[in-house]
């Protein structure tokens, strides 16, 4: 934009340059012009004075060679001798000019040609010497234009020395830049390496120990945790990514803020009970279970704080979580605030002024083994400004650190029909004052578990270790890598799942186009694939006509795993997504949650 802006001040002060040059030329055109006619006029006049001298001269010559002629008695021949002989021929017989003075003392040039036509006769013009000179420094014209210039020069100076500025900025921060990401690729490749060096030694130990059950089952454990650790840094990178080029975008859907709430504290155990640390998770005054946003992303907020908090409290610690609904002042929301306390290492100013740049870790040597990409909290404020809210922070080195989230969420059209128990006594008996008064608030939010407890709820939907009900089922895999065929077809069949295989697109719509009604369940569709995607594959399959293949559950198992390939997927006609590596769990909650949603309808 500054570019096209002294582009355009350059073309303007040209112009009006130009401009000035053009109509100044016109006017000392019209003023020469006018000078000229009255040099002709002036000149004219000046011949006839001049013409009117000579004539009257030569008629006093003519007058004393008449009475010359007459005293003398000369003849006719003696008379034309005396004639001729007393004409002065200097100046008459060619064409030349001479400097003189007027009368008036003023220096003249007078010109002299002898008339052709008539013998003897000889044309003067007389013109004052200061007429005949040309004043060619015209200094209004040269002035004006050097003004321009001048104008011009400056213009561009500036500019030129505004730019060497910024690109003297963008140098250091480019500089700045590039040394944030080399110590980001170092630190990188640092914790992907630790996790990878794991899975490779974890798994040539299993090898080696295939006969005891226990050390192998402990291996295979550990790989997994490595894996899971390994996908997280991952998706770190991928998200900061995505947000940096702003192609992050939102997939609302409706979901249980108490399933979140569980899967949290679920996620969070682990490390929690490898620290020792005391932990307490709370949730006050759940008016509304159900929200409609963006789940993933709001999983996304409270895991990475949550996570931080308990990263960063030394063993003994003590990390605490609430989560609290009050009233919103936008319509159909819910105020929702999240506030994650600990006492642990805390953070100093300096660091806390730039905590949420990417790439950014405290520089402590208690956290040095701790694995981090310096990437959480500036992915974490990119979601709440995402979502509309805000993000705080107070902390202290050495005392610990508190986060407070705050969203307005909307709440989604269904609500759980929290129904109270039927009338007993209950004795609670635990050693956190906190959860007692909590229990005694007698929340809504408590009932429905209550309820669960004494069996007066209802039932869970996905029996723990029966998997009978997915015996019988035969599904079709849209899958061209080998090894991601192998995998989930063996972990299919252990839940008593047969499944066939089409190595891309249009072979599945092929298989899908041939096969008998209800021959297949469900469809695993793979999103890249050769010759036809995925996506393309599923619209196939819904325009292929009958009933069954309109309807059939096809759900995504890809590597896209971004909000908007999740979007994309559901409207191309999928029913649901999972992304790669595949989880087991997510693979049969997903196939129990269309079956679920199957039955109903």
């Amino acid at each position: 934009m500054r570019k096209f802006f002294i582009i355009i001040v350059n073309v303007i002060i040209i112009s009006a340059i130009l401009i000035f040059v053009v109509l100044y030329s016109r006017f000392e055109h019209r003023e020469s012009y006018q000078r000229q006619i009255e040099y002709f006029e002036n000149t004219t006049v000046t011949m006839e004075r001049i013409t009117a001298n000579y004539l009257e001269g030569e008629q006093r010559i003519c007058d004393v060679w008449a009475q010359h002629i007459n005293n003398k008695g000369m003849t006719i021949e003696e008379a034309t001798e005396f004639i001729r002989s007393s004409q002065v021929l200097g100046i008459t017989s060619s064409t030349g000019s001479v400097s003189m003075i007027n009368s008036h003392g003023q220096p003249c040039i007078l010109a002299f040609t002898p008339v052709s036509a008539t013998a003897g006769w000889t044309l003067l013009s007389l013109v004052p010497a200061e007429d005949l000179s040309v004043d060619t420094e015209n200094w209004l014209l040269f002035g004006v234009v050097s003004v321009g210039l001048l104008i011009l020069f400056l213009c561009d100076l500036f500019y030129v020395l505004y730019l060497n500025k910024r690109l003297q900025i963008t140098a250091r921060e480019a500089r700045s830049a590039n040394k944030a990401k080399t110590d980001f690729l170092s630190t990188m490749s640092h914790d992907i390496r630790t996790p990878m060096n794991a899975i490779i030694g974890l798994t040539t130990i299993a090898e080696k120990n295939l006969e005891d059950v226990a050390a192998t089952r402990e291996s295979f454990r550990k790989i997994g945790l490595a894996s899971n650790h390994l996908l997280t840094l991952i998706n770190d990178i991928l998200d900061i990514s995505k947000v940096e080029s702003g192609k992050l975008k939102l997939n609302p859907l409706t979901f249980s803020l108490m399933e979140t709430v569980e899967n949290l504290i679920t996620i969070s155990q682990p490390m929690v009970k490898e620290k020792n640390i005391d932990f307490s998770f709370r949730v006050e005054q759940l008016e509304k279970e159900y929200l409609y946003t963006d789940q993933l992303r709001l999983n996304q907020i409270c895991i990475n704080i949550l996570s931080n908090a308990i990263k960063y409290t030394e063993p003994g610690g003590h990390v605490s979580a609430v989560v609290r609904q009050t009233k919103s002042i936008k319509p159909d929301c819910v105020r929702l605030t999240y506030v994650v306390k600990d006492n642990g290492i805390g953070m100093s100013q300096e660091f806390m002024a730039n905590m949420y740049q990417p790439f950014s870790r405290q520089v402590d040597s208690r956290i040095n083994s701790i694995q981090g990409t310096g990437l959480g909290l500036a992915i974490t404020k990119q979601m709440v400004e995402l979502l509309g809210g805000t993000i705080e922070c107070q902390s202290e080195q050495g005392k610990g650190t508190t986060f407070t989230v705050e969203l307005d969420v909307q709440a989604a059209d269904r609500q759980r029909e929290n129904a109270l128990p039927l009338s007993f006594d209950v004795l609670i008996v635990d050693d956190d004052e906190i959860m007692l008064r909590t229990t005694e608030d007698g929340h809504e939010s408590k009932c429905y578990k209550l309820n669960e407890l004494i069996g007066a709820g209802s039932k869970s939907a996905e029996p723990e270790n029966d998997n009978s009900d997915l015996n019988g089922l035969h599904v079709l895999v849209a899958e061209d890598i080998d090894v991601n065929w192998e995998i989930i077809s063996n972990i299919l069949s252990m839940f008593g799942i047969t499944c066939d295989r089409a190595e891309n697109g249009r072979i599945c719509v092929e298989m899908m186009s041939k096969a008998k009604e209800g021959s297949y369940d469900l469809i695993f569709m793979d999103v890249q694939m050769p010759e036809m995607n995925g996506l393309d594959a599923t619209r196939a399959i819904r325009k292929l006509g009958s009933k069954w293949t309109s309807s059939i559950p096809i759900v995504a198992m890809t590597a896209d795993a971004f909000s908007e390939n999740v979007t994309e997927c559901l409207n191309a006609g999928m029913n649901g997504h999972i992304a790669k590596p595949v989880d087991i769990k997510l693979i049969i909650k997903e196939i129990r949650r269309i079956k679920e949603r199957a039955n109903k309808s």
